[in-house]
């Protein structure tokens, strides 16, 4: 594994990936009658320091513990920030550089297979036990791994079942509140001995945002199904004939916000669902994580680590029937969402008829005025034609009352005549065509009766 490594940290270095973040050094020490005590310094892991605190003097009223009195440790590296995550790239590593980096891990015997999972291209967490030559469980390890909009995080562990001291890379991004953590980290101090706290404060944090973000989920839903009621009820009880291009703009700009909404659930829920197998191995690791200390205990009978056995199994318990909760609300808020889809879909289509029909009630009232306009052509053209032949010189065979006479006497026949055609145009049309077709049938049999006897007497020659 330190091949490994080495090639992914001379990688990181070759493609400029170090990014160098401040730092935290938490120690919690567990003596063995279960006195806990918390104490946070801030290191610079470019100098390489020591990654330990020494135990500060007591008052002198009170009796300085000896060393061998000293039940279990926790020493973990806290980092508040990370590099920002950009989609398709590997993620940077919250280092100098590579020595740093191995310091680090060598003087905390970090697992070196959270390299393989550094770049944050996948979302993983694995655990996984170490026995010693006697089938006894002798270490523990655990990384992890997580990309996602409410943050990102990663932590590396090792518990030594022989010196009963866990070590812990610890980093979050800014979107977590890091002082919560801390303050969990220290209202937990008693169950230091257990390997699992770190990972438990961790998940449950990440639990309390997906179950935030569900909510702001929850509530766009309850909005969108609102919106699209309220344009159902609106479009319903308005007038069908009063469709107005304002109307329309009004609603298509609605429509699209509401398709816009939509389509942000639906991104929402596909995110969350691919989150269902991290947050399955999760659950895995923290199993394999109660599985090592159930063993430990076989040998190791010390009160506090059983004491925070029993209280991290009891939440680990009820975390994943959140989960599980979480889960099946999501499924019901898919049937939701696709309803809503349905129902946005039903909408625009029935807008989209509203809107042909009052395309076709225009289209209507144009041909009803295209028809006026053709009766008033049919009265002014042949009256404005009359009027200009007989306006000629040659064709004024009269003058004052009597030509207009003559005028009136050859316009209004005239007109009557056009007006007829254009009334029975179609008829006319019809009628004409039936005796063309007539006509065409009759010579046609004519033919074929003229031919007939031309290959009668054919055959009989």
């Amino acid at each position: 594994m330190d091949h490994l490594r080495t090639r992914a940290l001379t990688l990181a270095e070759r493609e400029k990936r170090f990014q160098t973040q401040p730092s935290e050094l938490h120690q919690i020490t567990i003596s063995e009658d279960g006195a806990a005590s918390h104490e946070q310094v801030g290191v610079d892991l470019s100098r390489l320091p020591e990654l330990h605190i020494p135990t500060i003097p007591p008052p002198i009223d009170q009796r300085i513990p000896d060393s061998n009195e000293i039940s279990s440790r926790l020493r973990c590296v806290f980092q508040r920030k990370r590099p920002a995550h950009i989609r398709g790239r590997a993620d940077s590593l919250p280092f100098q550089g590579v020595r740093e980096t191995e310091h680090l891990f060598d003087g905390l015997k970090l697992p070196s297979t959270y390299f393989q999972i550094s770049d944050g291209l996948a979302g993983s967490a694995q655990a996984q036990i170490h026995y010693s030559s006697s089938a006894v469980p002798s270490s523990f390890d655990l990384i992890t791994h997580c990309v996602s909009k409410q943050g990102d995080w990663a932590i590396a562990l090792s518990h030594s079942a022989v010196t009963h001291e866990t070590t812990a890379f610890w980093s979050v991004d800014s979107r977590f509140d890091a002082d919560e953590l801390i303050e969990d980290l220290a209202a937990f101090k008693h169950c230091a001995a257990h390997p699992l706290m770190v990972p438990c404060i961790m998940f449950a944090a990440n639990l309390r945002m997906s179950e935030k973000r569900r909510q702001s989920i929850k509530e766009r839903l309850h909005r969108l199904e609102h919106s699209i009621s309220e344009l159902a009820r609106v479009d319903a009880l308005s007038d069908a004939n009063d469709f107005t291009r304002t109307r329309e703009d009004a609603g298509s700009q609605r429509l699209e916000t509401l398709y816009e909404v939509l389509h942000s659930c639906r991104k929402d829920q596909a995110s969350r669902e691919g989150r269902y197998g991290f947050w399955r191995e999760c659950s895995a690791a923290l199993d394999e994580g109660l599985k090592y200390v159930d063993l430990l205990m076989l040998h190791d009978h010390t009160l506090p680590l059983r004491n925070a056995h029993d209280e991290l199994l009891q939440w680990k318990n009820v975390a994943y029937h959140k989960f599980e909760s979480l889960m099946a609300r999501d499924k019901d808020y898919v049937n939701r969402v696709n309803t809503v889809s349905d129902l946005l879909s039903s909408l625009v289509q029935q807008r989209d008829m509203r809107l042909q029909a009052s395309i076709a009630r225009a289209s209507q009232r144009d041909s009803e005025e295209m028809r006026f306009i053709a009766v008033l052509g049919s009265i002014f053209l042949p009256a404005s034609l009359i009027a200009t032949i007989l306006n000629i010189p040659e064709f004024q065979f009269a003058s004052g009352p009597v030509l207009f006479g003559a005028y009136l006497a050859i316009t209004a026949p005239l007109i009557v005549v056009v007006m007829v055609l254009c009334f029975f145009r179609t008829r006319v049309y019809r009628l004409l065509s039936r005796r063309r077709r007539r006509l065409n049938t009759s010579s046609a049999v004519d033919g074929s009766s003229v031919n007939k006897p031309v290959q009668e007497t054919e055959s009989r020659a």
